[in-house]
């Protein structure tokens, strides 16, 4: 309420609604830990960061889908990582994406279906690039249109198999 404005006396209060998550956080509440990820993230810098990757790991091992995804955003793009130099985690940002995509959240259709182009984590797969950013782009997911228009454009038919597949060479240049 108070990061929004709504139905509160002065309207929007970022610096309440940051205690508030942070106290509901440090309580265990996941989705107090995955808001007040979202709002450490925001404020960007280093710390910060790395505090909502934190926060966005707490929230994902309860079972927050949306924090599965943050996290995983943040494990591809290695955002928020203390190691230095910053490392990627392709295979466990695809675990926590899958994982997001079975508990039925559509963005994260998206982002396995953006894996399955790439072989980022998971093994290259026309089909399964398919389906998930066809579940994706039925559910009006943005980028999902783009993403089935890209993977249609980098395949090919094998001459082994008969079926579509991702050509090759166009792997390094997807997304």
């Amino acid at each position: 309420m108070y990061q929004a404005g709504r139905g509160v006396p002065g309207g929007q209060d970022l610096h309440m609604a940051m205690e508030l998550y942070a106290k509901a956080a440090r309580q265990g509440d996941s989705l107090g830990q995955y808001h007040y990820g979202l709002l450490l993230r925001d404020m960007g810098g280093k710390v910060q960061c790395a505090q909502a990757r934190i926060m966005f790991e707490r929230a994902a091992s309860q079972g927050v889908p949306e924090a599965m995804v943050a996290y995983g955003n943040m494990c591809e793009t290695g955002e928020g990582c203390t190691k230095m130099p910053q490392t990627t985690e392709y295979r466990r940002a695809f675990q926590l994406y899958h994982k997001a995509a079975q508990l039925g959240l559509p963005s994260a259709h998206l982002f396995c279906g953006k894996a399955y182009m790439t072989g980022k984590g998971v093994s290259s797969s026309y089909d399964l690039a398919h389906a998930s950013l066809m579940i994706a782009a039925q559910h009006r997911v943005a980028g999902a249109a783009e993403a089935l228009r890209q993977l249609e454009t980098n395949a090919r038919i094998s001459p082994v198999t008969g079926r579509k597949e991702i050509r090759r060479s166009a792997l390094a240049n997807l997304l």
